[in-house]
């Protein structure tokens, strides 16, 4: 079902029925007498969402952050779900629905999870709070979804940790880590792939908070965005020696943490969505200049956030579509907009495959439980 009330901010679109001349359309159509039915929204553009039912699995406390892995030996998804005062594992079926397996007795306000030793398949975890962060080994050995491993913190100090992320920043094809906190933007680059990381050097500043780790401009090692606290979106590239060049700002206007990476053209290289104050922004990057971005005509109504973005195709149309914690905004295929905003409830949300049909699930955190819709 198109929801008109995002397209309507789009628009700028009144309902002139008698009595609520100055009101704004709500999320409910309008009734078959309104005059104005038929202007309210564009049509749609594409295709709905294919989100399936609810799929509720219970955590065991209030979650608080989340990511999705692979942490036992079967083919199945797992996720790992911080919970205030501890995290939880909690393996796959297949289908949806999750079982705990193990708690690992620390607590995190992020997640992030790869194999940092490179030894078998299985996943391991980097948990970050605001003071500390620490790498939990999975030995291959140990019954599946379990981690015996004692914590090996990363160098620190750590103050008032604001971002984590994972991708390959040392050249070494294995990945390393970026935290953000109030020394700015630090890597920590993987030892010999053992699961133990060298603390590089900082750049930025504090209040610099970080919204992507990964491959950006297509230049070797991957990068890194982040957001201050003036919505200033900054571009911070890697340097070809385990670090980071100086931030470049590249958009403006975020409120929050609103802002997201897709590909909204139609070359190879990645684009970005600012969520203002006003409505969605793109920024598109120059492919013959990396890491340059133009910011494009238009404001899209319906994508407001002050958390990250989530950017993924969620109806099978082949295009980037941006979720937000409230809607889903799905990408034209013709002309290349933000038109069909659909509701959606995806607070405290991610997005990944956990039934192995390639297509995109939704997962989203909601008091003690985790909530799964399927494509």
């Amino acid at each position: 079902m198109l929801g008109l009330a995002g397209c309507n901010q789009l628009l700028g679109i009144s309902n002139p029925v008698a009595g609520d001349a100055t009101a704004p359309d709500g999320p409910r159509p309008d009734g078959p007498m309104d005059p104005d039915a038929a202007l309210d929204a564009p049509p749609a553009c594409t295709t709905s969402h294919a989100f399936g039912g609810e799929i509720t699995s219970a955590v065991g406390g209030t979650g608080v952050a989340m990511v999705v892995s692979d942490f036992s030996p079967n083919a199945e998804r797992d996720v790992a779900v911080a919970i205030t005062t501890d995290t939880v594992i909690m393996e796959g079926d297949n289908a949806g629905t999750f079982t705990a397996t193990q708690s690992l007795t620390e607590p995190a306000t992020f997640l992030v999870a790869e194999d940092y030793d490179l030894i078998g398949a299985r996943k391991d975890l980097v948990l970050l709070t605001a003071t500390t962060a620490v790498v939990r080994q999975q030995i291959e050995t140990g019954a599946q979804g379990q981690f015996t491993a004692a914590a090996q913190p990363l160098t620190g100090p750590f103050a008032g940790a604001s971002g984590l992320g994972t991708s390959e920043y040392g050249g070494n094809l294995v990945s390393d880590v970026v935290i953000t906190d109030d020394s700015g933007v630090t890597p920590f680059i993987s030892i010999a792939a053992a699961g133990t990381f060298n603390r590089g050097t900082s750049v930025g500043a504090a209040g610099d908070k970080l919204v992507f780790a990964g491959q950006i401009d297509k230049e070797n090692d991957s990068d890194v965005l982040v957001v201050d606290a003036a919505g200033n979106v900054k571009l911070v590239r890697s340097n070809g020696a385990d670090g980071f060049d100086a931030p470049t700002t590249v958009a403006t206007g975020a409120t929050g943490l609103g802002v997201g990476v897709g590909k909204f053209d139609d070359d190879t290289f990645l684009d970005i969505v600012v969520a203002t104050a006003t409505g969605g922004e793109i920024y598109l990057q120059n492919s013959a200049s990396p890491g340059v971005f133009t910011k494009q005509t238009g404001t899209f109504g319906g994508i407001l956030s002050t958390v990250p973005l989530l950017i993924g195709d969620v109806n099978a149309d082949g295009l980037d579509d941006v979720v937000t914690p409230t809607a889903v905004v799905m990408q034209c295929p013709t002309t290349r907009v933000f038109t069909q905003v659909e509701e959606l409830d995806a607070t405290q949300a991610v997005l990944a495959d956990v039934n192995g049909n390639a297509k995109l699930d939704l997962l989203r955190l909601t008091g003690t439980n985790l909530v799964v819709r399927l494509q």
